[in-house]
């Protein structure tokens, strides 16, 4: 088997785990990453592809997607909101690594860890958001 290439690594992360009766589990993480890595390492899961996208729209496992694509107008909107007020605190954007991030806890620290990001994420619930902070990388090179 062919070893995966890391794209990129995020740093102090948290990783919270819950289980149900059965012994299922679920486990979520809390970080952060740049806008230039969020432009890499995202995209959204669309039903349609629009012809000129602010973020990536591609199925990158050629699985049907489930999302209307984003508007660009709101992208704008919130991009020139966020230019204008750079400390607004924005709600956290939810993706799903797809089984192409892996966690691995720090060796000195027992609430953190790195994700290592061996491909992209679907982004499930904040695509206008991550569009604006997109939108400022692209524009002014502006990394949040």
């Amino acid at each position: 088997m062919a070893e995966r290439r890391v794209l990129a690594s995020l740093e102090s992360v948290v990783k919270r785990t819950q289980r149900n009766a059965d012994g299922q589990e679920l486990s979520i993480y809390l970080g952060q990453m740049s806008s230039d890595v969020a432009k890499q390492l995202t995209f959204a899961p669309v039903l349609e592809q629009t012809s000129r996208p602010i973020i990536n729209e591609a199925n990158v496992d050629g699985a049907m997607g489930y999302q209307h694509p984003g508007s660009a107008h709101r992208m704008r909107g919130v991009a020139e909101h966020l230019r204008g007020n750079p400390l607004t605190l924005v709600p956290p954007i939810i993706l799903s690594a797809r089984d192409q991030w892996e966690y691995v806890p720090d060796a000195n620290n027992s609430v953190l860890g790195t994700l290592n990001c061996f491909g992209p994420a679907a982004i499930i619930d904040g695509q206008h958001r991550l569009g604006a902070f997109i939108l400022l990388y692209d524009a002014d090179e502006d990394i949040r």
